[in-house]
């Protein structure tokens, strides 16, 4: 029986209409994954928690944009012996999207009785403490407001550092990469802030080492391109591309691609909102991203920052690359470099 979800239809009507304009990868996404997803009869949607969530974000929240509305239904996509379909949820965009606006109410949920898993804790990480606590702060500072704080104090235990719901006892608290304990080990949602900023795997393993403990774990990584090049952003853009083009079935990876194809098509902004989503929602982020753009001629010391920050746009210094090699998969070839460096624009 196919899956129906209105909010899914929703956005792929978008597309279709071209009311909103994708990259090529989400073009693949759709196609490769969304669609055949939607048609496998071995696969179940939980819809009546999938619509707790946008009604609980709704309440408390705001009115989510409808791409994430789109991404947040993939999370509740099981497989019928119960496992995710997807654990691992990769969405690469462009800087001032908006990122802690959408994964705080979405992380949030699950430590609800609306999603209803008990120590399903949740854990927020990033490299600084800024990038850490700008997520979380979104969800205390919901929580504060006048409107909902009683019903919140009813529900949960909130101070600086960590919110508990009292009936679920799962925890929601931030970490950054130096951080002395590590709330994450028994996580069962763990949010990865700007992976980017990260150069290798060492602080990501000491937050997920605990990962399996439970049951339905997930992880999250919401970035953009940023400079740091060679890094696990990078592999994860290699596993997504993997992914995307039919390869590497066995990874339960939702990778959500949000980058300009090219330089060429940074000289158009009707296509920024390719790597910037929220763009067309956001009138001060598309205020801000015009007069940037504007200007760029006049400070090119800023085009670079701009093309990667924003844009996601990254090539490859061929000169400082590792040779290819093929990696066999079950359905094909793949062209695999171990070693790889770039260079930014």
């Amino acid at each position: 029986m196919a899956i129906f979800c209105k909010e899914i239809d929703d956005y792929l009507a978008l597309i279709d209409n071209k009311t909103v304009l994708i990259s090529k990868e989400n073009q693949l996404l759709i196609e490769n994954i969304v669609k055949p997803l939607l048609i496998n009869d071995v696969v179940y949607f939980d819809e009546n928690v999938y619509i707790n969530f946008f009604k609980y974000t709704k309440k408390f929240y705001y009115e989510l944009f409808p791409y994430h509305k789109f991404l947040a239904a993939f999370h509740f996509m099981y497989n019928n012996d119960g496992s995710l379909c997807f654990n691992e949820y990769f969405y690469l965009m462009g800087g001032g999207n908006g990122k802690d606006g959408f994964i705080g109410p979405l992380i949030h949920f699950f430590q609800t009785k609306a999603y209803g898993i008990e120590d399903y804790n949740i854990d927020i990480v990033a490299m600084s403490e800024k990038q850490a606590y700008g997520t979380f702060e979104v969800v205390k500072d919901m929580m504060k407001t006048e409107k909902i704080k009683k019903i919140m104090n009813k529900n949960f235990f909130i101070n600086k550092e960590r919110i508990k719901n009292k009936y679920t006892k799962s925890k929601l608290v931030y970490n950054t990469s130096n951080s002395k304990t590590k709330d994450g080990a028994r996580s069962g949602y763990i949010a990865f802030n700007e992976l980017h900023a990260y150069d290798n795997y060492d602080n990501i393993k000491v937050h997920t080492s605990g990962h399996g403990k439970v049951a339905n774990g997930r992880t999250i990584i919401i970035t953009t391109t940023g400079n740091i090049r060679g890094g696990p952003s990078d592999d994860y853009v290699y596993l997504a591309d993997l992914k995307l083009n039919g390869l590497a079935q066995n990874l339960k990876l939702f990778p959500f691609i949000c980058k300009l194809a090219n330089e060429d098509d940074a000289k158009k902004i009707e296509l920024f909102e390719i790597a910037n989503p929220s763009i067309n929602y956001l009138d001060v982020l598309k205020k801000e991203i015009t007069e940037i753009w504007q200007n760029l001629e006049l400070k090119p010391e800023t085009k670079i920052e701009f093309l990667v920050k924003r844009l996601n746009l990254i090539k490859e210094d061929k000169s400082k690359v590792a040779p290819q090699i093929d990696v066999k998969f079950e359905n094909g070839l793949y062209s695999w470099r171990p070693d790889r460096t770039f260079n930014c624009l």
